[in-house]
C-alpha cells in the first residue's frame, strides 16, 4: 500500500478548503432559491387557478343574478302599478266633492229660498281608514221653517244618513233666524 503525502502549502489548503465552502454554500443557496421559487410559483398557479374557479362559479350564476335584478325591477315597477292603481280606485270610489256639494245645492233650492247654507266642511277619509266621510253644514233658516223638509231633501244618494246636531235662534240685522247644524255621513 501506497502512503502519498501531501505537499502543498498551509495557504494553498486554506484557499481550497474555502472555495470548497463556497461552492457548498452556493450549491445550498442555489437549491433553496430554487425551492422558494417553486414554492412561489405553485402559490401563483393556486391562485390563479382559484381566481379562475370563482370566475366560472360567477358566469355560472350569472343569470341567476340577472334575473334576481330583473324581478327586483319588476317588483319595485309593480308595486309603484298598484299604489298608482289604488289611488285612481280611491278616487273613484269617492264621492266626489262636486257631487256633494251639488247634493246640497238641490235640497237648498227644495227649500223655495227659506234657507241658505252659510258654511260646509268636508271630512273624506282615505278608503283603507275604512271610516265614513262627513260632511258638516251650518245653515240659516227662516223662524218657522221646517228643517225636515231640507233633511229629506238632504237624505239621497251619496249621502247615506242626515242628522240635525243642534237647532237654535240667532239675530241677524234685526231678523231672527234659526240656525241649523247638519251632519251627513257617507261611504268613501
Amino acid at each position: 500500500m501506497k502512503h502519498y503525502m501531501n505537499l502543498t502549502t498551509p495557504q494553498h489548503r486554506l484557499r481550497r478548503e474555502t472555495l470548497r465552502l463556497v461552492r457548498l454554500w452556493v450549491w445550498l443557496f442555489v437549491v433553496l432559491a430554487g425551492a422558494g421559487a417553486m414554492a412561489i410559483l405553485a402559490q401563483s398557479v393556486r391562485s390563479d387557478q382559484i381566481q379562475r374557479e370563482m370566475l366560472a362559479a360567477e358566469a355560472r350564476f350569472e343569470p341567476s343574478r340577472v334575473l334576481m335584478h330583473t324581478t327586483s325591477a319588476k317588483r319595485t315597477e309593480l308595486s309603484g302599478l298598484l299604489a298608482d292603481e289604488s289611488e285612481v280606485l280611491e278616487l273613484s270610489t269617492k264621492p266626489s266633492p262636486v257631487t256633494l256639494l251639488g247634493r246640497v245645492s238641490q235640497a237648498a233650492a227644495a227649500c223655495d229660498g227659506q234657507l241658505r247654507v252659510r258654511e260646509l266642511q268636508l271630512m273624506q277619509p282615505s278608503v283603507a281608514a275604512g271610516a265614513p266621510g262627513r260632511l258638516m253644514l251650518q245653515a240659516e233658516a227662516i223662524v218657522g221653517f221646517d228643517p225636515e223638509i231640507f233633511l229629506r231633501a238632504l237624505k239621497r244618494p251619496p249621502l247615506d244618513s242626515v242628522e240635525l246636531i243642534e237647532s237654535g235662534l240667532a239675530s241677524e240685522n234685526g231678523a231672527e233666524l234659526q240656525t241649523l247644524d247638519i251632519e251627513c255621513r257617507f261611504q268613501p
